[in-house]
């Protein structure tokens, strides 16, 4: 790095970053009309009222609320902001305080990817030189696991490692919990080995939603024989397609 390349590369870096900039005093304009207006304050009460008492509804409102208040702040900012706001109204749904805390904290470390204000995506489009709202959508399509998580946790506590069950349940809630998320992932992607058919997506995807919910330990079971059905389904496709194609480059 000789001082005249030192000097281009802090140039071309000052001129990726204004697009990145931009949407930022955009989303701090919007937080700042929130924040200075009066509204923050009403939106504890608005998400009760909104979610009539049920716990998942209010759960949604405050995910959303976190991601609008986490556009183009850092995670903290939006944490500290929404959990002032949030925690208050799911602790009087009976949701435990921790877990609550949790919740908004993750949500507020994902809006740096999810559309429309991604601040990683615009970040990742300014180097790839692609289009940001493109990659903010992939990134989202990549995290929905992720973003589905959250509301595991509220639901499965002992995931965050918390004794409120006995060990033997813990373990076999985090290990189903790795199950659900690589089935998910692995279903809304379409591909393992290969790609995959509708058949064994569907049969991922519901085996790894039903997986995750808490549900009784009948259901695991089956969800977790829909989840082999399916890799086994592919695998074996996968298998015979490989064969085939063995024979036919053959001489």
């Amino acid at each position: 790095m000789t001082p005249k390349k030192l000097i281009e590369a802090l140039s071309k870096g000052a001129d990726d970053a204004i697009s990145i900039l931009v949407i930022g005093a955009a989303a701090g304009m919007i937080i700042g009309s929130i924040s200075f207006s009066g509204t923050a304050l009403r939106l504890s009460g608005l998400v009760l009222e909104a979610a009539m008492g049920i716990a998942l509804l209010a759960l949604i409102y405050v995910a959303v609320l976190t991601l609008i208040m986490g556009m183009g702040v850092p995670t903290t900012a939006a944490y500290v902001m929404t959990a002032a706001l949030a925690v208050p109204a799911l602790s009087r749904l009976g949701v435990d305080t921790y877990v609550a805390h949790f919740f908004i904290f993750y949500y507020a470390t994902i809006s740096a990817i999810t559309p429309p204000v991604a601040l990683a995506a615009y970040a990742a489009a300014s180097i790839a030189k692609d289009d940001p709202m493109k990659i903010g959508l992939q990134a989202t399509k990549l995290g929905i696991a992720a973003i589905l998580t959250p509301f595991i946790l509220i639901f499965k506590p002992e995931l965050l490692l918390i004794a409120v069950k006995p060990l033997s349940i813990m373990i076999m809630n985090v290990c189903t919990a790795f199950i659900a998320i690589y089935a998910i992932a692995a279903a809304l992607e379409g591909y393992i080995k290969g790609p995959m058919n509708i058949v064994e997506r569907a049969l991922l995807f519901i085996g790894g939603i039903t997986l995750f919910a808490p549900t009784t330990l009948e259901l695991d079971l089956i969800s977790l024989l829909m989840i082999a059905l399916g890799m086994f389904i592919h695998y074996s496709r996968m298998r015979k397609s490989s064969n085939s194609q063995a024979l036919k480059s053959r001489p």
